[in-house]
This record gives structure tokens, sequence and C-alpha cells, in this order.
């Protein structure tokens, strides 16, 4: 059965006065996530924002001492099944799966792409995956793959893209 991995989005980051409170402060953003929530302290004004820079297996680099992020996609399933994917971040993390807290880590790490293992339980239909990244001083790295063996489609625009004759694309 097909997985369709969607878009990133990109909350922030947000930085605060003390790694604690960056981790501590939701900026009020809640399961399921609403891209129209904002949040502003002295450095601005924050909101969603489309992530394209995010792709699956690809390292980015954060800045910001004493920041939070959050990222959100959508995976959709044809059908209810478990899927396994690697997650990599320096520092701070927490990642929900449809509203459960399926990861938490306080502790500070070294950067590593294959850090943590997930297994994400997939329901037939929209899933929402949120993961909020919380950096201590630095820079900071994410890095985050789908299975390579998963059975997983192209983005909507790439299909309707390879659906065109060879011939006729530009």
């Amino acid at each position: 059965a097909k997985v369709r991995p969607g878009d990133w989005f990109i909350f922030g980051p947000v930085s605060l006065d003390t790694p604690a409170l960056a981790r501590a402060e939701s900026f009020g953003i809640s399961t399921p996530v609403n891209l129209e929530t904002t949040y502003a302290n002295q450095d601005g004004s924050f909101r969603w924002l489309p992530g394209p820079q995010f792709v699956d297996g690809n390292e980015i680099s954060l800045s910001g001492d004493s920041a939070a992020a959050y990222l959100m996609r959508q995976i959709g399933s044809a059908e209810a099944k478990t899927v396994r994917a690697q997650l990599g971040t320096s520092d701070g993390v927490q990642v929900w799966l449809n509203g459960e807290l399926i990861w938490d880590r306080e502790a500070q790490e070294t950067f590593s792409p294959t850090q943590q293992e997930l297994e994400l339980h997939l329901r037939e239909g929209a899933n929402e995956l949120l993961i909020k990244l919380v950096n201590y001083a630095w820079e900071w790295q994410f890095q985050f793959a789908l299975d390579p063996q998963l059975e997983a489609s192209a983005p909507a625009n790439v299909e309707a893209l390879l659906e065109i004759a060879k011939e006729q694309r530009t």
C-alpha cells in the first residue's frame, strides 16, 4: 500500500531567554496543527511557513541560541500500517504522530542523521507528524527520512509530471 508524505511546514526558529524556556513554550501550537497560528515576541512575529528546504534524507542547519522550531507534515496512507523513519537532531526533540507523543529527548547530543529510529503507526488516510526541535547553543541540525524500503508515492505534483509523455515534457 502506498504512503504519500506531504510537504513540510516550519514555525520558527524562535529564540527565548533560556533553553528551558524554549523547551517549555508551546507558542500556541497543538494538535491538530492550525497553520494559521501566530506568535509574537520582542524578535518579531512568527507563523507557519512552507519548508521546501526540508527534503527527506538531507541535513538542514538551523540557527538561534535557546531557540525552538516546529516542523509539521501530513503523511497519507492507503491503509493502516507501520512504517519506519530515522530522525537526527542536536539537542532536544519531541515528536507527535496524530497527537500522540512518540519520542521525547531533553538531553544535548551531537548530531547524527540516524540517532533515532521511529515506528510510525499510520492510520488509513491523513496522518499528522509534528516535531519540536529545541536548540541549546550554536548551530543545530535536523534530518528526517522515511525507510527507503517503504513503498512511498511521489508528491502529487511529481506524479502529474510523470504522467506527461517523456517527449512532451520541458
